[in-house]
Parts: C-alpha cells; structure tokens; sequence
C-alpha cells in the first residue's frame, strides 16, 4: 500500500507543464487522440513544441492539423486606447493573426510540454477529472497518469522543500526496485 500523497496547506495559482517525448523522431500516432483532448480542457494553455529545429506554440486544432503561434515573429511594441487614430488601428491589427497557421499533428516534433493553468484548487480537481475521463480512456494512449497514491519508487522532499514550493514535490527515488538493463540501453550508476 503506498503513502497518499499531502495536500498544500494554501492554495496557489498552479501553471502546469508536463515535458513529453512522444517518439523518438516522429509523434506516435497512438497519441493522436490523447493530443486533440488536451485542447478541449478549459485548463489548457496549449503545448510547447514545434517541427523539427523550429520552436512553435500550439493553441488548438482542426481535425488533424494543429494551430500554432510562431514566437519568432516580431512586432512593434505600443499602445492601443480608444483606437481613435490611426497609430493605433495599426498597432491594434498587430495583435490579430489574418489566418490560422497550421500544422498536420503528425508532422509536430515529439518533444512538447503539454501546459495548464489552475487558478484554483477546484479548477486543478476539475483538470484531474477531464484527464481521467477524457485522456485515460481504453481507446486512447495516455499522455499522462494521474495518481491518488504515491509510487514505491518515488519518495518527497523534505518539509522544508515542500514548503517552498507550496506543494507536495517528489524527487525520483535512487534506489529502483526494478530491472536496471534491457537489450538496447544499461542504467548506470
């Protein structure tokens, strides 16, 4: 039976990523469907990502494609009131994309971080329950598991850590009750 896992004394605004790697060159297809759910969970900011050696924002998607963001476009810097005169017209148009750049998932790199935002700890529980639901499902690849209990093999910090990052942290145990070695790679150490 392992430990249950503490709750934070106060709650704070929680920004969750998650780095995966979904394929070792390519993205899995089997995490396809995993992907598109993400998107739909009002938590979601989106993923971090990109296609190969050229780093993107995902924000959504439309069947199989996904709409990104390019962080490498520039844009002047300025303010935008009543949008009165013409400066401002111009500077406001800046902020608006005039079409939706866009992706064929498959074609992503399989290095992303998947991000959420909870406000609060409801919001947090509501995003545990839509992962369950909605990306542990018997016809869907998890991209990640949500645990009530804490693994053998996982230990937490000490209190004073803990207490720093306002919330229970794990660090990965050294000391793995598993096999160490398999036909393509040996952990050393």
């Amino acid at each position: 039976s392992s430990p249950q896992l503490s709750r934070p004394r106060h709650w704070k605004p929680l920004v969750l990523v998650i780095p995966l790697r979904l394929g070792i060159t390519d993205i899995n297809p089997v995490y396809v469907q995993a992907i598109k759910a993400s998107f739909t969970f009002k938590q979601s900011l989106g993923l971090i990502g990109g296609k190969p050696n050229h780093a993107l924002y995902f924000i959504g998607c439309v069947g199989n494609d996904v709409i990104f963001l390019d962080p490498h476009t520039t844009q002047s810097i300025g303010v935008v009131d009543g949008k009165e005169h013409e400066h401002e017209w111009k500077m406001d148009a800046s902020y608006h994309c005039t079409q939706a750049s866009r992706l064929h998932i498959l074609n992503m790199d399989p290095s992303v971080a998947v991000s959420f935002f909870c406000r609060t700890e409801a919001e947090f529980e509501g995003l545990c329950e839509s992962i369950r639901s909605q990306m542990v499902t018997p016809d869907r690849q998890a991209l990640v598991e949500v645990r009530e209990e804490q693994l053998e093999h996982w230990t937490p910090l000490d209190d004073t850590a803990a207490d720093a990052l306002g919330a229970t942290a794990l660090s990965f145990y050294q000391d793995r009750q598993f096999d160490d070695s398999d036909d393509d790679f040996e952990l050393l150490g």
